[in-house]
């Protein structure tokens, strides 16, 4: 029920100023994410599906403007600004190098982040109850959760005296998630030299 409101919320914050203005054209929906076509395809078929069910239809009401940084997180700035001259409604966001650049391009423009890690943290929104700066939109824990998966590790791996984990150094939550450390004496170690 959650997902619903938040589709037909984000559904109707589109379709609201051309209501307002007697204009009935489809509302540009921009999307801004961090991998590619192909390997996000399935984020932007569970969008339409969303939007679907909730009476939205692709073309009619809204027509979606979706960019891929590629992995580059240094294109975000442009492929905002991008959007922006396209006149998008809503910029949707995957990630927080993607919704900084976002606020600092189109800081007139709603912003809808899309499960970010701790956006309060790093600076994105001043509260979860009230974001301010145009954005909204859903935070997950995982930063919170990484910790105890780190300890389910432990008790099933007692003995392991290394754990190694894969992230994103470019990704600002990647490095929270690595500096979490859910006991006591526990070492975090950033190997990576992007800082």
């Amino acid at each position: 029920m959650r997902r619903r409101a938040f589709i037909s919320l984000l559904g109707g914050a589109a379709a609201w100023p051309r209501v307002a203005r007697g204009q009935f054209k489809p509302a540009i929906i921009g999307v801004l994410g961090s991998g590619s076509a192909q390997s996000s395809a399935f984020l932007i078929d569970a969008l339409k599906e969303g939007m679907n069910q909730n009476g939205l239809t692709e073309g009619r009401d809204y027509v979606l403007d979706v960019r891929w940084a590629e992995g580059d997180y240094t294109r975000f700035a442009a492929l905002a600004f991008e959007l922006l001259e396209r006149k998008s409604s809503i910029i949707i966001i995957t990630t927080i190098a993607a919704a900084r650049a976002a606020q600092q391009v189109a800081p007139a423009t709603p912003i809808v982040m899309t499960g970010l890690i701790d956006p309060v943290g790093v600076g994105l929104i001043a509260s979860l109850a009230r974001p301010g700066n145009n954005t909204t939109g859903i935070s997950n824990m995982i930063q919170d959760m990484s910790a105890k998966g780190l300890e389910l590790i432990r008790e099933v791996a007692p003995t392991a005296k290394t754990i190694a984990a894969l992230f994103n150094p470019n990704n600002p939550g990647s490095r929270l998630i690595s500096r979490r450390c859910p006991k006591p004496g526990c070492k975090a170690r950033n190997d990576d030299t992007a800082d």
